[in-house]
């Protein structure tokens, strides 16, 4: 919209430079664009403000659930240790800290494997997932494909779809191991 108001100024000023009028066309031009970056810059200086107190509450949202989080690793036992170990991982991962995001996961792993028979294939299918991953980053690849394997059998041997993602995710790693 005042994008629209310069253009169609400056428009006018072309057209009409010729005129007698231009001088107060030029004038008038002038206020307005004065009006306009006035508006343009107090917008902007409102929204970077409204961002910012948005963005500090996301921050402050985010560290009070992963706190959250840590509490329930120092207290949980079982699935909802693990949950908790994974969820972790997420963020650390999501953060690009591939060191924290692996041990997490090969605790999560850990704890799950101990439940022996209460453990869902499932579940420790998606953390050797996060470890093939991890390791993957941290440019490991002989330890990322040894957990990438893991995980393609535990898949397969559920019938699961994901036995192709996880296989795919197996034949690029021994890609980059080249």
């Amino acid at each position: 919209s005042s994008e629209r108001c310069i253009f169609a100024a400056s428009f006018s000023l072309i057209s009409l430079r010729d005129s007698s009028r231009f001088s107060s066309i030029s004038l008038t031009y002038s206020s307005l664009s004065r009006s306009i970056f006035r508006f343009s810059f107090f917008n902007k200086a409102h929204k970077s403000k409204s961002k910012s107190v948005l963005e500090n509450d996301r921050v402050k949202k985010e560290e009070k659930e992963e706190k959250e989080l840590w509490q329930k690793v120092a207290s949980e036992t079982g699935e909802e240790k693990v949950d908790a170990l994974t969820q972790l991982s997420y963020r650390a991962f999501n953060k690009g800290d591939y060191e924290e995001c692996l041990a997490l996961c090969e605790t999560a792993r850990d704890e799950y494997e101990a439940l022996g028979a209460e453990a869902s294939t499932s579940t420790l299918a998606h953390i050797y997932f996060g470890i093939a991953c991890s390791n993957s980053r941290l440019k490991k690849h002989k330890e990322a494909i040894a957990a990438a394997a893991k995980c393609t059998s535990l898949y397969k041997s559920m019938g699961s779809s994901k036995f192709i993602d996880s296989l795919g995710m197996e034949g690029d790693l021994h890609f980059e191991l080249k």
